[in-house]
């Protein structure tokens, strides 16, 4: 897998409650000193490893090694994806585009049967997407929804579903899933987006939020107690709101 095909989610992550965010402050604190003790006398790759071995139980050299390694090499692929896709979109080229060049490099090293194989399978993540939208959009009698939020659940399953076709191409464990209430009705303050990974287990919440602009937005997110849930906003407004992705 080429660097430029990799999501950022993954770069291993579990989401933190409260507690576990307060009982984390010092072990961020005393990785912070170390870094800055060693940072000229020792190899970023060995530290981080060495770190690792003191304050994961059981944890074997060689094993401390292959995390360490994995780590830097995530963060590595993260930044080099960034600036690839801001070059790209600067230059006036789509994220549409940027991504049809990563399809493709990611089947140039790839022999016939593999490309056809996994264009294959890109194919069905793209027809499942598709019939995600269209159930959203459509009732059961195949008429046009009249909900009055269906432009915020068209917006929710339109990120889950190019996150999956995203995931798709990329070889990544994760998916997206927009939680419906089932016939039940939608709970106040209930996540709008989860990411599993491949056993199921939610690793990112998001809340949803589309309005006319930032203020609009902002405003929205004062109204409920989404804490635990990360906030997913139009695109250009996560600039402006604190700790959103667009």
């Amino acid at each position: 897998m080429s660097e430029e095909n990799v999501l950022l989610i993954d770069q291993e992550f579990q989401p933190l409650t409260e507690e576990e965010g307060q009982n984390l402050k010092p072990i961020i604190k005393q990785f912070m000193g170390s870094y800055i003790k060693y940072k000229d006398t020792m190899e970023l790759e060995k530290w981080l490893a060495l770190e690792l071995r003191n304050n994961l139980d059981r944890l074997s050299e060689d094993e401390s090694k292959k995390i360490s390694k994995e780590i830097i090499d995530s963060l590595k692929t993260d930044e080099v994806s960034r600036k690839s896709l801001k070059k790209a979109v600067k230059q006036g080229r789509s994220k549409e585009s940027w991504f049809a060049s990563q399809v493709k490099n990611a089947t140039s090293r790839m022999g016939t049967k593999q490309t056809v194989n996994y264009l294959q399978e890109l194919d069905k993540s793209i027809s499942a997407s598709n019939q995600r939208l269209y159930d959203t959009i459509l009732t059961k009698s195949n008429t046009i929804s009249q909900n009055p939020n269906l432009d915020g659940f068209i917006a929710e399953q339109y990120h889950a579903q190019t996150f999956n076709i995203n995931a798709k191409a990329s070889g990544s464990q994760y998916r997206a899933e927009v939680l419906e209430p089932n016939g039940h009705g939608y709970s106040k303050n209930s996540v709008d987006i989860v990411i599993k990974d491949t056993k199921g287990k939610i690793v990112r919440k998001y809340q949803s939020k589309y309005c006319k602009d930032v203020k609009s937005t902002q405003r929205a997110f004062e109204h409920g107690d989404y804490r635990g849930q990360r906030k997913l906003v139009a695109d250009g407004q996560e600039e402006l709101i604190k700790n959103a992705s667009n």
